[in-house]
C-alpha cells in the first residue's frame, strides 16, 4: 500500500441517467495538506453515475501525477470502476470505454497503483465533493462554503438548491468551473479553473 491515497467519487442529480453530473476527489499526500477538488461535467442522457465516477478517478490521478506521485492507492465506492481498473471486469459499455481508456493510460504512468473498493460511508469526503460539483451548475453560482464546525454539508434540493444563507457566498457563474478546498479547518473554496 502507498502512503498516497486518492479517494474519488461521482454524483448525478436528479436522475440517473440523464441528470447533472459532478465529480470529486480527495488526495492525501504525506506531510502535505489534503487536496480536495470537484467539478461539473454536464447534463443529458449521456450522463450517468458511472461516467461521473470515471471523471473523479481521471481528475484525481492526473492531480497525483502532477504532484510527482509514483506509488498510489486509489479508493472509491464504485465497484464497477474499481473492478474495471483492477482487471476483474472488462469494460464493454460504449459510453465508458473512452473514459476507461483514459484512466487506464493514466494508471500506467505510475510505478505502482492499487485499486481498492470502499463503502460509501468510508468515501464521504469524495462523495460530498462530487455533490458540490453538481451544485456548481445547478445553482449557476460558485459557492464558497465557510467553516461550519463540522466536516460535511448536506444540501436540501427541492425545485432548486436550498442552502443556509449564512453558510455560503455566491461568487458568480460557475459552469465548467473547478473548485479546490483550500484549508482543513472548514470549507473555504477558491475557483481554480
Amino acid at each position: 500500500m502507498s502512503d498516497v491515497i486518492l479517494n474519488f467519487d461521482g454524483s448525478i442529480w436528479p436522475k440517473n441517467p440523464g441528470g447533472h453530473a459532478g465529480w470529486g476527489f480527495a488526495l492525501s499526500l504525506p506531510d502535505k495538506p489534503l487536496i480536495r477538488r470537484c467539478g461539473y461535467i454536464g447534463f443529458g442522457d449521456h450522463m450517468t453515475n458511472n461516467v461521473a465516477e470515471y471523471y473523479g478517478l481521471i481528475q484525481g490521478m492526473a492531480k497525483a501525477l502532477s504532484q510527482g506521485v509514483r506509488y498510489l492507492t486509489v479508493r472509491g465506492d464504485s465497484q464497477l470502476v474499481i473492478r474495471h481498473m483492477s482487471g476483474e471486469y472488462q469494460c464493454r459499455a460504449e459510453l465508458l470505454i473512452p473514459l476507461y481508456k483514459a484512466a487506464n493510460e493514466l494508471s500506467r504512468r505510475f510505478t505502482k497503483v492499487v485499486f481498492e473498493w470502499d463503502r460509501r460511508e468510508q468515501n464521504c469526503d469524495a462523495d460530498d465533493l462530487s455533490k458540490y460539483g453538481v451544485l456548481m451548475r445547478l445553482d449557476k453560482y460558485f459557492i464558497e462554503l465557510n467553516k461550519f464546525g463540522h466536516d460535511s454539508l448536506w444540501l436540501t434540493v427541492s425545485n432548486g438548491i436550498v442552502v443556509e444563507p449564512e453558510k455560503c457566498v455566491l461568487l458568480g457563474d460557475s459552469s465548467n468551473t473547478v473548485m479546490e478546498k483550500v484549508d482543513n479547518s472548514g470549507y473555504t473554496w477558491k475557483i481554480i479553473k
